[in-house]
C-alpha cells in the first residue's frame, strides 16, 4: 500500500555538525533535539529542531544507518525520496554526499542498500 508507506516516512531534520577547526568563533549551542544560531553576545537569535544532530567526528556509514532505513523501504515501495545536503562554503556537503576516495558518501550508501534490497526481494 504506497500511500500507508509514503505517509509513514516523515521528513527529517538530520543535522551533522562540522568541528570547529580552530580558526572560527562558536556560533551554535546545541540542546537536545534542538540547535540555536548564536548572535555576537552569545545569545541564541533563531532555533531549530532538528530528527538528529551528529557530532561531526560520526562516520558516514552511522548517519545512514541512523537515519536512512525507512528511506530505503519507501523507495522499494515506489516512495519518492531526496537528500540534499546544504551549508556554507567549506562546510562539507559535497563530501557528505559524494565522499573522498577511500570513505563513500551518503549517496553511495543509499545506492548500495537500494540494491542489496532489491537484491533480497528477488530472492
Amino acid at each position: 500500500d504506497l500511500q500507508r508507506v509514503s505517509i509513514g516516512v516523515p521528513i527529517q531534520a538530520v543535522i551533522k555538525i562540522k568541528p570547529n577547526s580552530g580558526y572560527f568563533r562558536e556560533d551554535i549551542k546545541i540542546h537536545g533535539d534542538r540547535v540555536g544560531l548564536l548572535d555576537v553576545n552569545n545569545r541564541v537569535r533563531e532555533e531549530y529542531e532538528c530528527s538528529h544532530i551528529f557530532d561531526g567526528s560520526i562516520p558516514l556509514s552511522k548517519l545512514f544507518d541512523d537515519t536512512a532505513p525507512p528511506y530505503i523501504r519507501a523507495i522499494v515501495e515506489g516512495v519518492n525520496v531526496a537528500i540534499f545536503s546544504i551549508g556554507t562554503t567549506g562546510s562539507g556537503k559535497s563530501y557528505t554526499l559524494e565522499g573522498d576516495g577511500g570513505d563513500p558518501g551518503l549517496v553511495n550508501y543509499f545506492v548500495s542498500a537500494l540494491f542489496e534490497t532489491l537484491d533480497q526481494k528477488q530472492r
